[in-house]
């Protein structure tokens, strides 16, 4: 730590320009070589170029994990411990077919989603295992939606899997419809969940429906 906190002094490096060259495939590489062996010196087979700006840049997250007390490298590794275990439900399910009436996926509404559930109860999860900053929105044959159903009894519970927080919802929840998406009701549960490894349960009349995503960043 000692010698890169020297070296960002003589090769600075912004932490925009490290976060580019440590999400290249030649930044990569890099990275994991001084990781295993844990010394810079590690670098000397690579191209001067690519080897001075590696040991900058980690000359730059040495400095900033000191100055701000959050370690960069691991807070842009998609595998670090916190998240990396974290066992997220799209890794281990086939996509959902809804029954007639309903899309056979989710529409561009939900751009970038897969339906999850069952014909009892069925939302849309994204395809990466991580949590979208949205309304939590759920289907169901049994909801009827208009004015026969105008606050569904949807509740939503996420509890931190990594840690000990609970999230629940705020009350009933409301309807809505589009053309495509059919009738749906939209859960009383915040837009955002904190950072960490959440398993989100749904429960409507006799289904529940159970899903772990991954919410990146730091605290």
């Amino acid at each position: 730590m000692k010698q890169l906190t020297e070296l960002a002094r003589v090769n600075p490096v912004s932490e925009s320009e490290g976060e580019r060259w440590a999400m290249s495939p030649e930044g990569a590489h890099t990275l994991g070589l001084i990781v295993e062996r844990a010394n810079v010196d590690v670098v000397a087979d690579q191209a001067p170029k690519a080897a001075g700006v590696a040991i900058g840049a980690l000359a730059a997250a040495a400095v900033l994990a000191a100055t701000a007390g959050i370690l960069w490298l691991a807070r842009h590794d998609p595998a670090a411990p916190a998240l990396g275990a974290c066992p997220m439900t799209i890794s281990e399910v086939s996509p959902f077919v809804p029954p007639p009436g309903y899309p056979p996926e989710p529409t561009s509404s939900f751009r970038g989603d897969i339906w999850y559930g069952t014909d009892q109860l069925w939302t849309v999860l994204d395809v990466d295992g991580g949590y979208a900053n949205r309304k939590s929105v759920w289907w169901s044959v049994e909801f009827r939606g208009g004015a026969l159903e105008g606050t569904p009894d949807i509740e939503v519970i996420a509890r931190q899997l990594d840690g000990n927080r609970v999230i629940t919802s705020g009350g009933l929840g409301t309807n809505a419809y589009t053309a495509v998406d059919g009738w749906f009701m939209i859960a009383d549960f915040p837009f955002e969940l904190p950072p960490g490894c959440w398993e989100v349960t749904g429960s409507y009349k006799r289904a529940e429906l159970s899903f772990t995503v991954a919410v990146p960043g730091s605290e």
